[in-house]
């Protein structure tokens, strides 16, 4: 897995993007292209809770994954969304995320 150290003072670029939707349930984005050493979270929740993502070959979000949507508003005709990144990968390797509601999952993969 690459690690943050690798991107100071490197620069790096857009190589595609992917959007994936989880609707109660546990989905999965496609495999990171070859070229991907990175990925830019951002999440839009439908509602007003927490998001929850992990990141492997074959990941299922859980409860207990790392938490990347949260609000205290709650009103569920609000949408809310977080942006994280980046976060180093390995080619090959999905994101997996979820949340309660409806969640759009947008992946920006980045590369050298």
């Amino acid at each position: 897995m690459s690690n943050l150290s690798q991107f100071t003072g490197g620069l790096l670029k857009f190589n595609k993007n992917q959007r994936f939707q989880s609707d109660g349930a546990s989905a999965q984005s496609a495999a990171f292209d070859s070229d991907t050493v990175a990925i830019i979270i951002a999440s839009v929740a439908q509602q007003s809770q927490e998001g929850f993502i992990e990141i492997g070959a074959n990941p299922t979000a859980t409860s207990s994954s790392f938490v990347i949507l949260s609000s205290s508003n709650s009103s569920s005709s609000d949408s809310s969304g977080f942006t994280i990144g980046p976060i180093g990968v390995e080619a090959g390797d999905k994101i997996a995320g979820f949340n309660a509601g409806a969640t759009y999952f947008h992946i920006m993969e980045l590369k050298y």
